[in-house]
């Protein structure tokens, strides 16, 4: 209930012309002596009027009451309160749209981690500014009951955000009174917050993709030479393009040299399927079995079926073409040494071991189909397979493979309507059906075969797509082998006057007498990998399309582990559990008991103790030993209480006692 008196007006009038002092004390004479004639019943109850004016003080519903207070004493700590939320919406906001993305790059070197600081310092700065208001209001209320004078000290320790004064103050309340005992965890978890912080982001090398740019290696469906293409199909058979006697020499003279041109813009892709292309392949057989020993004119000669010779007990080597090849380049030679023996044979069965040894080696046009992958600017390449089942027809200009896995079941249908010869198991199948450009119709749809010569429109023969087709023309394939049987020719007489081989390449391959069958098979896959470099890199113009593939590139990734956000989220909860206890705990149950003194240290000094119990720590307090303070509070019991001056700290024996 509200009460409503009328007070005196308090408000002050100037004045003009001041009185003159004698008329001032005539004017107060005359008042005193009228008032000794007022009754002494009408002055007690003036009195007494004037005192309840005096001593008035306003009620309010202790609700309202609660407001107020809430209000007008704790706005600073609700702000510090919402300023801790904003630091965890600010901890989620920067980690978020960065989680599992790119590291950003901001200006001034500002970076995550550091940001993720700043908040963590601001969320520890207003929790404990919190904490220590709240302990320090916390210690009024603790002496509402009789409490040991020591409680002051632990109290003001552990308001000043101390981790000893936390853990004395939970000492002290062991758990029993809840709204103390947050406050010291809050400030006992605050200490590891920083390194607990460093936990919520870690980076890692992630791998983007790049949407605007694609991987490259060379592949080709055709390979064919220029004379193929400009119709004088006599001229210059025995002939290749420079550039492809350049990689057989690289093939022969430096393998190591050999590499597949590739583009990566970042150094780093994905080719994510197999790919094939039109190749050319090697193959070695050990034929010294076939070799005979044969008596011509009085000596004696090692001799091939084929008809290539040479003569044993004697260091030569002699290599030629064997004419007996299909699609192919096929080279045999011998080599024969001066005995067998010496200290370079450790196998009997092994050429160097041997009095004469024969190998026959063939190159042959094939497909390769290869997985690769593009790290670190470097490019590796692994052959699945390779096959070489190539058809041909009379009137075709080209050797073709089909590949079934790229044929449809309407297409594989249509040509098992036409004749040829699959099951689900092949893989490959000789084509005698050819994509040749520079024959194919005019509707615009890239399809011919061989019989376009004589009627290019007939839809009958377009059966599979030109990407399923791969193929050499024969003018490639004899010239190839016209100019391998002259490259790999020759021979070398390595006995005593000799003067060597007859070219550098025979020299090569006889390696002044190191010869092996292992040496002689790799240095023909040297030159079929560099024929196939070749071919690759400069296929026929429209059926060359290179294998493509992403661009990726490896980036400093930012990883959030959010599992350790729950720290400084459960640290704000705790503030806030604290927070909203200790205010419904210090609560005024009427105006005159409102106070805002938290860690006021003046509150202490009004409100200290009365002068008998300050007596008994006089004697003690001239040691300036703090320690002898401490032993005398904690014989001195007091509570909070009224005094004529005010509240005082009132010495008052404990219960039990």
């Amino acid at each position: 209930m509200w009460q409503h008196f009328s007070k005196p007006s308090t408000a002050f009038q100037p004045i003009d012309n001041p009185p003159d002092p004698d008329t001032l004390n005539d004017e107060t004479e005359r008042l005193e002596s009228a008032n000794k004639h007022v009754p002494v019943e009408a002055r007690s109850a003036r009195d007494r009027t004037s005192s309840l004016q005096k001593e008035f003080v306003p009620t309010y519903p202790e609700k309202v009451l609660f407001r107020r207070s809430v209000l007008r004493d704790w706005w600073l700590e609700i702000g510090a309160c919402v300023i801790a939320v904003a630091s965890i919406a600010a901890i989620f906001a920067t980690l978020y749209p960065y989680a599992g993305k790119t590291l950003p790059q901001w200006r001034y070197g500002l970076t995550i981690n550091s940001l993720i600081s700043i908040y963590i310092v601001i969320l520890k700065a207003v929790t404990l500014y919190v904490i220590m208001q709240g302990i320090g209001q916390l210690k009024w209320t603790w002496f509402q009951r009789t409490r040991p004078l020591e409680d002051v000290e632990i109290y003001d320790e552990a308001s000043r955000g101390t981790v000893k004064g936390a853990f004395w103050l939970l000492w002290r309340v062991r758990g029993i009174y809840l709204v103390p005992t947050v406050g010291s965890l809050v400030v006992i978890l605050t200490l590891v917050s920083d390194p607990i912080a460093q936990q919520l982001v870690h980076y890692s090398q992630c791998r983007y993709t790049m949407a605007n740019q694609n991987a490259s290696i060379p592949r080709a469906n055709s390979y064919v030479l220029d004379q193929s293409k400009t119709g004088r199909l006599g001229n210059m058979q025995n002939t290749i393009p420079p550039q492809l006697q350049a990689a057989i020499n690289a093939g022969v003279f430096n393998p190591s040299a050999l590499s597949i041109p590739f583009n990566c813009p970042s150094g780093n892709c994905t080719i994510p399927d197999t790919y094939s292309s039109i190749a050319y392949c090697s193959t070695c057989e050990d034929v010294t079995h076939e070799a005979k020993m044969n008596e011509t004119r009085g000596s004696t000669l090692v001799t091939l079926p084929s008809g290539l010779q040479a003569e044993p007990g004697v260091a030569s080597f002699v290599m030629g073409l064997d004419g007996e090849g299909a699609n192919m380049t096929t080279i045999e030679l011998i080599s024969t040494t001066m005995a067998i023996g010496g200290p370079r044979c450790s196998d009997a069965g092994s050429w160097p071991c041997q009095n004469y040894s024969a190998a026959r080696c063939s190159l042959y046009p094939c497909t390769r189909t290869y997985s690769a992958s593009i790290k670190d600017g470097h490019l590796r390449e692994k052959e699945v397979s390779q096959q070489s089942a190539f058809g041909r027809m009379t009137q075709n200009l080209y050797l073709s493979t089909l590949d079934m896995s790229c044929v449809t079941a309407e297409q594989k249908q249509s040509l098992h309507d036409q004749g040829y010869k699959f099951d689900d198991r092949t893989k490959w199948m000789p084509y005698n059906v050819s994509y040749t450009p520079n024959l194919s119709p005019d509707d615009g749809t890239g399809w011919a075969s061989a019989d376009d010569l004589k009627k290019e429109t007939d839809p009958s023969l377009r059966v599979v797509p030109p990407k399923c087709i791969y193929q050499e023309s024969l003018v490639a394939d004899n010239s190839i082998a016209g100019y391998m049987s002259s490259f790999l020719s020759g021979n070398v007489s390595a006995g005593p006057g000799d003067q060597g081989g007859t070219n550098a390449v025979v020299e090569q391959v006889y390696k002044f007498g190191n010869i092996t069958f292992d040496s002689v098979t790799q240095l023909f896959e040297n030159i079929s990998l560099s024929m196939t470099t070749e071919m690759r890199t400069n296929g026929e113009p429209g059926r060359s399309a290179p294998v493509l593939g992403t661009v990726t590139r490896y980036e400093t990734c930012v990883k959030v582990k959010w599992e350790w956000i729950t720290f400084p989220v459960a640290l704000l909860v705790l503030t806030l559990v604290f927070f909203a206890g200790m205010v419904v705990q210090t609560r005024p149950k009427d105006e005159t008991s409102a106070h805002d003194y938290k860690t006021s240290a003046l509150a202490l000094m009004f409100h200290g103790l009365e002068p008998q119990t300050v007596a008994k720590g006089v004697s003690v307090g001239r040691s300036g030993s703090a320690a002898a303070l401490e032993r005398q509070a904690r014989g001195i019991f007091v509570r909070l209480g009224t005094s004529e001056k005010g509240w005082r700290f009132v010495e008052s024996e404990p219960k039990g006692r």
